[in-house]
C-alpha cells in the first residue's frame, strides 16, 4: 500500500528542493504549491500554530483533504499514488480523480470509486504514467488555448500561474 508520508515528502522535496523531514514548513512559501496550501498556511498561522505543531498541523490539512479523498492508502503502487497526489495537490481532488478516469476510459465521477482503486491496482505504472501524462499535457493545452483565445477580452483572461504575483515567491 502506498504510503502518505513518502508522497509528502516527494511533493515538498520536488516544489522546494528541500529536504522534508529537515525544513520548517511554515517557513516555506507554501503557496507554490496551490491556492488551498496558502489558505491553510494563513489559518494555521493565524490560529497561533508554529514549528513543529504547524509541520503536524499541515501534513494533516494534506493528508485529510488530499490523500484521504483519493483513497491513496489502497493503492499498492507508491508511484502511481505519488502522481495522482502530486496533481490532485495543485489541481484539486475532483479534477485529479476526473481525469484520471477519463485518461484511463473509467466512468469519469470525480470520485475516488471502489472500480478506480481496482484498477490502479492492476494498471502497470509506464501504462498509467503514459496515459495519465498524456490527459494532463491534453488538459494543460486546452486550458492555454482557451485563456489565450484573441476572441476574449483581456479582462476575460485567468493567469495560467496565479502564484507568479509580484512579491509572491519571496
Amino acid at each position: 500500500m502506498a504510503e502518505f508520508a513518502l508522497s509528502f515528502e516527494h511533493l515538498i522535496e520536488d516544489v522546494f528542493e528541500v529536504d522534508s523531514l529537515d525544513s520548517r514548513l511554515e517557513q516555506l512559501p507554501l503557496g507554490r504549491l496551490g491556492d488551498q496550501a496558502g489558505a491553510w498556511k494563513l489559518a494555521l498561522i493565524e490560529a497561533g500554530w508554529q514549528r513543529e505543531e504547524f509541520d503536524l498541523l499541515f501534513r494533516e490539512c494534506y493528508r485529510a483533504n488530499v490523500w484521504l479523498v483519493l483513497r491513496a492508502n489502497d493503492i499498492h503502487s507508491q508511484a502511481i499514488a505519488d502522481s495522482l497526489f502530486r496533481y490532485a495537490s495543485y489541481a484539486h481532488c475532483s479534477h485529479a480523480v476526473r481525469l484520471m478516469q477519463v485518461t484511463l476510459g473509467l466512468p469519469a465521477t470525480g470520485k475516488m470509486s471502489d472500480t478506480d482503486i481496482d484498477y490502479l491496482n492492476v494498471i502497470d505504472e509506464d501504462s498509467f504514467y503514459l496515459k495519465f501524462g498524456r490527459g494532463k499535457i491534453a488538459k494543460m493545452s486546452e486550458n492555454l488555448r482557451y485563456r489565450f483565445d484573441s476572441s476574449k477580452a483581456c479582462d476575460e483572461f485567468e493567469p495560467i500561474v496565479t502564484l507568479m504575483k509580484p512579491g509572491s515567491l519571496t
